[in-house]
C-alpha cells in the first residue's frame, strides 16, 4: 500500500472525503503508509537531492492534505457517534486506528443520555428537598451517589463527577435535582 501513496492520491482522497457525506473506503494501514510515505519524500529531501518547484510544493503540501483528511474523518466520525448513541446505527468504513474514538464518544454520550433519560422516567419515592448548609456554595446541594454517575460538563463548563455510590459529593443545584429525582442520588442534610 505504501507504494501506492502518493501527493496526487493524497490529493484525491482528500477531495472525496469532503464531498462524501459519509467516510470513503481507505485501507486499514492507511496512516500507516502514510507514515511511511513521508518518511520516503523526508529522506529525500535530507539527502539535499535537487527538487523541481512541483516536487518541492508537494513535500511542503504533504503535511497540510494528511491534517484535512484526518479532521474532515474526525468530524465525521464524531457525527456518526451521535447518530449511533441516538439510533444504535452503525458507521461504515471507519477504520482500526479510528474505532477507539468512535467508541469513546459514542459510550460517553450513552451514558449522558441514560442520566438524561432518568429526568424523563424517574423513579417513584424520590423526592428533592432544597436545604441550607453553611459549607455549601450558593447554587449547590450536599448529595449522596446511590447509583454511579459519570462525568459530565456542567452550565458553568466545569467538568464534575464521576462518582460512584457512595460518595458524599457537592453538585451544582440543577444537576443534584435531576439525580435526586432519578434516583441516582439522595440530597444530604
Amino acid at each position: 500500500m505504501s507504494d501506492m501513496i502518493t501527493f496526487k492520491y493524497l490529493r484525491e482522497i482528500q477531495k472525496k472525503e469532503r464531498s462524501s457525506s459519509g467516510l470513503c473506503k481507505l485501507d486499514d494501514n492507511f496512516y500507516g503508509a502514510v507514515s511511511e510515505y513521508v518518511l520516503r519524500k523526508k529522506r529525500i529531501k535530507d539527502r539535499g537531492k535537487d527538487f523541481s518547484f512541483k516536487e518541492k510544493k508537494e513535500i511542503e503540501n504533504i503535511g497540510p492534505v494528511v491534517k484535512s483528511i484526518y479532521d474532515t474523518r474526525e468530524t465525521k466520525i464524531v457525527n456518526g457517534a451521535v447518530r449511533a448513541a441516538r439510533t444504535g446505527m452503525k458507521m461504515d468504513n471507519i477504520l482500526p486506528s479510528e474505532k477507539r474514538l468512535f467508541e469513546d464518544v459514542k459510550k460517553k454520550l450513552v451514558d449522558e443520555r441514560e442520566v438524561f433519560d432518568s429526568v424523563l422516567c424517574p423513579k417513584e419515592g424520590s423526592v428533592a428537598e432544597e436545604r441550607v448548609d453553611e459549607d455549601v456554595p450558593d447554587a449547590f446541594l450536599k448529595i449522596r451517589i446511590v447509583e454511579d454517575i459519570p462525568e459530565f460538563v456542567g452550565e458553568d463548563l466545569k467538568t464534575y463527577g464521576p462518582w460512584k455510590a457512595g460518595e458524599i459529593v457537592l453538585c451544582p443545584d440543577s444537576f443534584s435535582l435531576m439525580f435526586v429525582k432519578a434516583g441516582k442520588a439522595e440530597d444530604v442534610e
